[in-house]
């Protein structure tokens, strides 16, 4: 999974959606977060609720690669 993530931020980063330098630690915050979310539904899957969680997840990938159409100059 991880690689794979590498390469699909490698390709953001090629179309310039993403600084090249910043994909290592977009994938390790990515990662984590993922990894986090799994674990509170593991340890409360009572409490499990997908809503939030794609939230927060649409939430980060917009900032990692923003929420505008055009690439960063």
């Amino acid at each position: 999974m991880a690689e794979r993530l590498r390469r699909w931020l490698t390709i953001l980063a090629g179309r310039r959606y993403l600084r090249p330098e910043e994909v290592d630690g977009h994938a390790s915050s990515a990662l984590t977060l993922v990894g986090g979310l799994y674990l509170n539904a593991l340890l409360y899957p009572d409490q499990a609720d997908l809503d939030p969680e794609k939230n927060t997840i649409r939430r980060f990938a917009e900032r990692v690669v923003g929420s505008r159409s055009a690439p960063y100059r």
